[in-house]
Protein backbone atom coordinates (compact mmCIF):
# COMPACT_ATOMS: atom_id res chain seq x y z
CA UNK A 1 0.00 0.00 0.00
CA UNK A 2 1.12 3.31 -0.86
CA UNK A 3 1.38 6.18 1.42
CA UNK A 4 -0.72 8.12 -0.58
CA UNK A 5 -3.25 5.74 -0.03
CA UNK A 6 -2.85 5.51 3.63
CA UNK A 7 -2.92 9.04 3.34
CA UNK A 8 -6.28 9.17 1.66
CA UNK A 9 -7.71 6.06 3.80
CA UNK A 10 -6.69 7.78 6.74
CA UNK A 11 -8.53 11.18 5.98
CA UNK A 12 -12.15 9.09 4.67
CA UNK A 13 -12.09 7.65 8.40
CA UNK A 14 -11.30 10.39 10.11
CA UNK A 15 -14.08 12.83 8.20
CA UNK A 16 -16.42 10.39 9.05
CA UNK A 17 -15.11 10.03 12.32
CA UNK A 18 -15.83 13.75 13.12
CA UNK A 19 -19.45 13.52 11.00
CA UNK A 20 -20.41 11.69 13.99
CA UNK A 21 -19.55 14.04 16.65
CA UNK A 22 -21.95 16.58 17.29
CA UNK A 23 -21.74 18.42 20.70
CA UNK A 24 -24.91 19.55 22.12
CA UNK A 25 -26.16 23.22 23.81
CA UNK A 26 -25.83 22.95 26.77
CA UNK A 27 -27.49 25.63 29.13
CA UNK A 28 -25.90 26.25 32.84
CA UNK A 29 -29.15 27.58 35.10
CA UNK A 30 -27.86 30.16 37.55
CA UNK A 31 -27.42 29.29 40.89
CA UNK A 32 -29.92 29.74 43.73
CA UNK A 33 -29.15 32.97 45.87
CA UNK A 34 -28.87 31.73 49.32
CA UNK A 35 -26.80 31.96 52.36
CA UNK A 36 -24.38 29.58 53.46
CA UNK A 37 -23.06 29.82 57.14
CA UNK A 38 -19.52 27.70 57.93
CA UNK A 39 -19.71 27.52 61.12
CA UNK A 40 -16.69 25.71 63.05
CA UNK A 41 -15.74 24.27 66.64
CA UNK A 42 -12.28 24.15 67.32
CA UNK A 43 -10.93 22.45 70.65
CA UNK A 44 -7.63 21.74 71.77
CA UNK A 45 -5.06 21.92 74.11
CA UNK A 46 -4.88 25.92 73.76
CA UNK A 47 -9.05 25.79 74.92
CA UNK A 48 -12.42 26.69 72.75
CA UNK A 49 -13.54 28.39 70.10
CA UNK A 50 -15.74 29.02 67.41
CA UNK A 51 -15.79 30.88 64.51
CA UNK A 52 -18.52 31.62 61.81
CA UNK A 53 -18.16 32.84 58.16
CA UNK A 54 -21.89 33.90 57.06
CA UNK A 55 -21.59 34.35 53.12
CA UNK A 56 -23.78 34.04 49.44
CA UNK A 57 -23.62 31.34 47.37
CA UNK A 58 -20.80 32.05 44.40
CA UNK A 59 -22.67 33.68 41.63
CA UNK A 60 -25.90 35.03 44.36
CA UNK A 61 -26.38 38.84 45.03
CA UNK A 62 -23.21 40.45 45.29
CA UNK A 63 -21.97 42.11 48.86
CA UNK A 64 -21.78 40.84 52.05
CA UNK A 65 -24.86 39.79 53.48
CA UNK A 66 -26.88 41.39 56.01
CA UNK A 67 -25.83 41.80 59.90
CA UNK A 68 -26.12 37.72 60.86
CA UNK A 69 -26.85 36.92 64.26
CA UNK A 70 -24.80 33.64 65.34
CA UNK A 71 -25.44 31.70 68.58
CA UNK A 72 -24.14 28.37 69.57
CA UNK A 73 -26.82 26.88 72.25
CA UNK A 74 -27.15 23.51 74.69
CA UNK A 75 -28.09 22.65 77.91
CA UNK A 76 -25.16 24.32 79.32
CA UNK A 77 -26.09 27.69 78.03
CA UNK A 78 -25.85 30.08 74.99
CA UNK A 79 -22.54 32.14 73.17
CA UNK A 80 -23.50 34.81 70.95
CA UNK A 81 -20.40 35.18 68.26
CA UNK A 82 -19.13 39.17 67.28
CA UNK A 83 -18.00 39.84 64.38
CA UNK A 84 -14.29 40.00 63.58
CA UNK A 85 -11.75 40.23 60.88
CA UNK A 86 -12.31 37.94 57.70
CA UNK A 87 -8.37 36.52 58.29
CA UNK A 88 -10.11 35.09 61.47
CA UNK A 89 -12.44 32.90 59.58
CA UNK A 90 -10.43 32.65 55.86
CA UNK A 91 -7.22 31.36 55.47
CA UNK A 92 -4.44 33.26 54.22
CA UNK A 93 -3.45 31.34 51.35
CA UNK A 94 -7.60 31.44 50.04
CA UNK A 95 -7.97 32.56 46.06
CA UNK A 96 -11.64 32.99 46.22
CA UNK A 97 -12.39 36.40 47.10
CA UNK A 98 -16.14 35.65 48.78
CA UNK A 99 -17.49 38.74 50.27
CA UNK A 100 -18.89 37.52 53.55
CA UNK A 101 -18.71 38.36 57.60
CA UNK A 102 -16.82 36.60 60.09
CA UNK A 103 -17.77 36.23 63.05
CA UNK A 104 -15.81 34.44 66.57
CA UNK A 105 -16.41 33.49 70.30
CA UNK A 106 -15.06 36.65 72.40
CA UNK A 107 -12.21 36.75 75.11
CA UNK A 108 -12.31 36.05 78.94
CA UNK A 109 -16.44 35.42 80.21
CA UNK A 110 -17.46 34.34 76.53
CA UNK A 111 -14.87 31.43 77.09
CA UNK A 112 -16.02 30.21 79.86
CA UNK A 113 -19.79 30.37 78.51
CA UNK A 114 -18.23 28.42 75.04
CA UNK A 115 -16.95 25.82 77.63
CA UNK A 116 -19.85 25.19 79.39
CA UNK A 117 -22.23 25.01 75.83
CA UNK A 118 -19.32 22.21 74.39
CA UNK A 119 -18.98 20.11 77.88
CA UNK A 120 -23.08 19.33 77.38
CA UNK A 121 -21.95 16.96 74.57
CA UNK A 122 -24.47 18.43 71.74
CA UNK A 123 -24.24 22.12 70.39
CA UNK A 124 -26.75 23.73 68.40
CA UNK A 125 -25.89 26.60 65.82
CA UNK A 126 -28.61 29.41 65.00
CA UNK A 127 -27.39 31.80 62.44
CA UNK A 128 -29.75 34.84 61.54
CA UNK A 129 -29.75 36.93 58.52
CA UNK A 130 -32.68 39.46 58.53
CA UNK A 131 -35.62 36.89 57.73
CA UNK A 132 -33.52 34.14 57.06
CA UNK A 133 -32.81 31.44 59.93
CA UNK A 134 -30.22 28.67 59.42
CA UNK A 135 -30.04 25.55 61.86
CA UNK A 136 -27.56 22.84 62.67
CA UNK A 137 -26.79 20.36 65.44
CA UNK A 138 -24.09 18.53 66.24
CA UNK A 139 -22.42 16.44 68.83
CA UNK A 140 -19.28 16.19 70.35
CA UNK A 141 -17.13 13.46 70.20
CA UNK A 142 -15.33 12.53 73.04
CA UNK A 143 -12.04 13.27 73.67
CA UNK A 144 -9.61 11.82 71.32
CA UNK A 145 -5.64 11.02 70.80
CA UNK A 146 -4.39 9.92 67.02
CA UNK A 147 -2.28 7.41 67.32
CA UNK A 148 0.04 6.67 64.33
CA UNK A 149 1.60 3.11 64.41
CA UNK A 150 5.10 2.35 64.87
CA UNK A 151 7.74 2.33 61.27
CA UNK A 152 8.16 -1.23 61.99
CA UNK A 153 4.83 -2.15 63.25
CA UNK A 154 3.06 -1.26 59.34
CA UNK A 155 4.33 -3.02 56.52
CA UNK A 156 3.11 -3.03 53.00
Amino acid sequence: MSGRTLTRGLSIVLAAAAAGCELADVSLAPPDDVIVAEVYVIQDEHGARATAFVHRTLGGTPGRPPDPVVALRSGGGEVLLREALRADCVRADTTATIAGRCLVTGAGENDRALAAVLNAGEVEAEVRVGSVRLRGRLRLPEPFRLVQPQASACRL
